[in-house]
């Protein structure tokens, strides 16, 4: 290094890699989704522990993704379907979901929801529609 040249500071190189700062009360819809997944529910990690890693018939899922301004709970990327787990707050916000779920069609994404209650008392049964509507999404997308 020449004299002219400073050494940087330990760990500089990181500071471009680190997360932006969050003003008070304002985030990314990113932000958001990170603490979802940090402060998941029961029937949203038991969701997970069965369709992370391909374990549902070899299908992607990804959590809380954001889209636009909504995060979708679960999403599987080859099929463009969402699975919202919906628990007894939803019965309140029927106007919101519905306008959730016509946002997310527009975009092309089909969107099946699931009560958090039977997720939680018979995981086994309920998966089984949601491996089958996956494989149905899958086919038809490859047709069109």
């Amino acid at each position: 290094m020449r004299k002219t040249e400073q050494k940087p500071a330990p760990f500089e190189h990181r500071a471009k890699f680190a997360a932006a700062p969050i003003v008070a009360g304002v985030s990314t819809p990113l932000d958001r989704a990170r603490g979802l997944r940090r402060s998941a529910g029961d029937a949203a990690r038991k969701f997970w522990s069965r369709t992370r890693n391909r374990r549902l018939g070899g299908f992607k899922f990804r959590r809380e993704v954001p889209l636009g301004p909504y995060i979708a709970d679960f999403l599987c990327p080859e099929a463009r379907l969402i699975v919202e787990i919906d628990g007894d707050q939803h019965a309140e916000v029927q106007t919101y979901d519905a306008a959730r779920t016509r946002y997310l069609e527009r975009l092309g994404y089909a969107v099946i929801r699931i009560p958090t209650h039977e997720v939680l008392h018979d995981i086994a049964q309920m998966l089984d529609p949601v491996h089958l509507a996956v494989y149905e999404r899958t086919m038809e997308l490859q047709r069109r």
